[in-house]
C-alpha cells in the first residue's frame, strides 16, 4: 500500500457504470457462483457506499441465481439489500420458493436474519414469512436470545401475529 494506512477501495467503480461485478452480473451468478454475487452485494452494503445502481442490478440478477444458491449466501444477499434499503421484491419472491423447498437447511440465525430483512424493508412476503414462522417454531429451542428477539421484532414490525411463536 505504501503510505497513509488502510484505504477503502470502490470495487472498480467507474463513472456512470457502477461496479464491474454489477455490470458483469450474469457471468457471476450462474449456479454456485451466487457466492460471488452475495459477497459483492454484502461488500457494497457494508462499505456504506450506497451505490444503488449496482445493488439494483445485483438484485435483478439475484432473482435468477437464487435457485441452488447456498442458504447462507442467500441470507447475505437479503442482508445487503435490507441494509442498503433496496426493496428487491423479485429476489424475495424467488427466495421464498427456494427456502420453502429447502427449509430444513435454515438455521435459527438465518430464520431471524431473513425475517429482519423483510421487516427492515417492509416487505410482507406471506409465503416466505410462513416458512420462517414454521421453522422458527420448530427450532425455537435452538434460538439464542438475540435471534429470538429479532424474530419477534420482525413479526411485530410487519404487524403479523403467528400465535405459535409467542
Amino acid at each position: 500500500w505504501g503510505g497513509g494506512g488502510p484505504r477503502r477501495q470502490r470495487l472498480c467503480t467507474r463513472p456512470g457504470g457502477g461496479t464491474r461485478a454489477a455490470r458483469e452480473g450474469s457471468r457471476w451468478t450462474t449456479g454456485p457462483r451466487c457466492q460471488d454475487l452475495a459477497q459483492t452485494a454484502w461488500s457494497l452494503a457494508k462499505s456504506g457506499e450506497r451505490n444503488m445502481t449496482s445493488l439494483k442490478t445485483i438484485a435483478q440478477d439475484a432473482v435468477s441465481s437464487v435457485r441452488g444458491c447456498r442458504i447462507p449466501d442467500a441470507g447475505k444477499l437479503a442482508w445487503a439489500f435490507a441494509s442498503a434499503r433496496v426493496r428487491a421484491l423479485g429476489f424475495f419472491s424467488a427466495l421464498a420458493l427456494e427456502v420453502e423447498a429447502r427449509r430444513r437447511e435454515l438455521t435459527p440465525f438465518i430464520v431471524a436474519n431473513l425475517a429482519w430483512c423483510l421487516a427492515k424493508l417492509s416487505v410482507a412476503d406471506v409465503r416466505l414469512l410462513r416458512v420462517l414462522a414454521l421453522e422458527g417454531c420448530a427450532k425455537i429451542g435452538a434460538f439464542n436470545p438475540q435471534d429470538c428477539t429479532n424474530l419477534a421484532w420482525s413479526f411485530a414490525v410487519l404487524d403479523l401475529a403467528e400465535a405459535s411463536l409467542f
